[in-house]
């Protein structure tokens, strides 16, 4: 039997539909009404979502500036809370709010097993919410409601006492930012960090945990002044250039957080040997690498999605303990309503839409 929750505005009958956030196009957002989200497989939980944060990708999306086709509802990192069960969700239960995964994930299949939620052999591959076909078609968060398959798998509760919005991105761009630098930084070893990119969040996640993980320098390398002004206040010491240089200074870790590939390959050129360049920037299209450089210097170089399933609980962990402090980065909270227009205009470098 289903578990369904009657509060007031939780939930729009399902004949009357819900509201979605659509791209359409560059520059081109509609709400339009769809069919309300409901339970599909007893795994499921539909959830009303709070809180939704943007990805560093959306704006790309919103801009056409990545090659994904129209139309589809956009939104992938999101809190809400839980107003339908299906029969066999054991972990969670209607009127909780919880912090949804960005990949549809199973939990029990091989990849999964290996902490490789991000490869699951039980879903399309690539999948994620919020991009429409291209990734399995799984629906967006700017909506009044969303369906989210594997719950047990898929959810984490809202710690209590803390702001719901804090968690909005936790398994996406915090755990992103988290891998491009955290598993490199050796207790007691100085490290130096180098951060390729501009005023996103992906990149500046990544100056932050570098600050609070103990990195011995940290420079942020960036166009805009925006980013400059922020990547201070983290603890970076900033190289504003007009365009990217063919290198930086020597440093131990790199993280490209553009989708420039000039940037990637600025950072792979900064690179020290035997050191580790990450690319958490998605490249919409084939890079030619300085491989010569790359193999006489023996950098390690790793790029790919995070595996967000795998790492939520840990990520929000980071959060509850105060290692990483989300809003430190240069983010903006707007009514629910008013997305749209934010979206369009792009006030922060993250953005969170946030109702009751």
């Amino acid at each position: 039997m289903k578990n369904i929750l009657l509060s007031a505005g939780a939930c729009p009958p399902k004949s009357q539909g819900m509201r979605a956030l659509q791209y359409q196009g560059p520059n081109q957002l509609e709400w339009i009404e769809v069919p309300a989200a409901q339970i599909e497989a007893p795994t499921d939980v539909v959830i009303r979502p709070i809180a939704v944060a943007t990805c560093d990708l959306d704006w790309g999306i919103v801009r056409g500036q990545v090659p994904f086709p129209a139309p589809f509802i956009l939104g992938h990192e999101f809190v809400g809370d839980i107003v339908e069960t299906g029969a066999d969700v054991r972990d969670f239960k209607v009127g909780q709010r919880v912090s949804v995964a960005f990949q549809p994930s199973c939990g029990h299949c091989g990849p999964c097993g290996t902490g490789a939620s991000a490869a699951c052999s039980d879903v399309p591959p690539t999948s994620m919410f919020g991009v429409g076909p291209i990734s399995g078609d799984w629906g967006g968060a700017f909506a009044d409601l969303i369906r989210v398959p594997y719950a047990d798998n898929m959810l984490l509760k809202v710690p209590k006492g803390f702001p719901p919005e804090w968690f909005t991105s936790v398994s996406d761009n915090v755990a992103d930012a988290y891998r491009a630098v955290g598993p490199f930084l050796k207790d007691g070893q100085p490290s130096r960090v180098l951060v390729v990119g501009n005023h996103d969040s992906l990149p500046l996640y990544a100056a932050a945990f570098a600050k609070q993980l103990g990195a011995s320098k940290i420079t942020y390398c960036t166009q805009s002044d925006k980013a400059a002004e922020n990547a201070r206040k983290l603890g970076a010491e900033v190289e504003k250039v007009t365009e990217w240089p063919a290198r930086v200074a020597s440093h131990d870790i790199t993280v490209c957080g553009s989708h420039d590939p000039a940037a990637l390959v600025t950072a792979i050129r900064s690179t020290a040997a035997q050191g580790n360049c990450t690319c958490v920037g998605i490249m919409n299209g084939d890079v030619e690498f300085p491989m010569r450089e790359m193999y006489m210097r023996g950098i390690h170089f790793h790029t790919g999605r995070v595996n967000g399933a795998a790492v939520h609980e840990e990520a929000v962990g980071w959060i509850t303990s105060g290692l990483f402090r989300p809003f430190d980065i240069d983010t903006k909270v707007v009514p629910w309503d008013e997305v749209t227009e934010a979206l369009l205009n792009r006030p922060a470098a993250k953005l969170v839409a946030f109702r009751e």
